[in-house]
């Protein structure tokens, strides 16, 4: 539920809370696998993830994955959905497949790129033109700048949105363009 309960979402087809907490692994194990059999060695994978199931994205990301080349935080201008705290970011996990060198258009700045592993752009449930209908599309929707953020530092890697609602598909708020956050 969203947009002060104007918007509710059906439940996602899969991992909506029907799954252990090991066939949730294995569910995420599975969808790493599919998206590592199809990208290039030495390719860096983007996957976000709630706090909430990181240990599992973990788990699954330390058998299908080369190594975990860091942790980003996406760090929304306002908080979210919570109880004990509101959530205001979500977290990008870094995962390189392969044994190949990866692209790395970072190198300490050494092009004019400087960048950290916090990520700051809006949310979805920021108060915008078109929020109602960004927040209709999915309830965690990503900017595009976001999105292109790693294309950016890493081209040829590949994005994907936490793996619950990806079964939905990619949604991206068309509010934000990439060529700001891309240079």
């Amino acid at each position: 539920m969203c947009g002060s309960g104007a918007i509710r979402h059906r439940e996602f087809a899969m991992a909506a809370g029907e799954m252990t907490e090991a066939e949730f692994t294995g569910f995420l194990k599975s969808s790493l696998r599919l998206l590592a059999d199809h990208s290039a060695d030495g390719s860096i994978h983007y996957i976000c993830m709630d706090w909430r199931h990181m240990s599992e994205l973990l788990a699954a990301g330390h058998e299908v994955y080369t190594e975990l080349k860091n942790l980003c935080v996406w760090n929304k201008d306002n908080g979210g959905l919570g109880s004990l705290y509101r959530s205001k970011h979500e977290l990008v996990f870094v995962f390189k497949h392969g044994a190949a060198k990866h692209i790395n258009n970072v190198e300490l700045g050494r092009f004019g790129r400087n960048r950290s592993n916090v990520w700051d752009y809006p949310g979805g449930n920021s108060l915008h033109r078109g929020r109602l209908d960004d927040l209709a599309m999915h309830p965690t929707v990503k900017p595009v700048a976001l999105v292109a953020t790693p294309f950016a530092i890493a081209p040829g890697a590949t994005a994907s949105c936490s793996t619950a609602s990806a079964a939905a598909g990619p949604r991206l708020s068309r509010r934000t363009r990439p060529a700001a956050a891309a240079t």
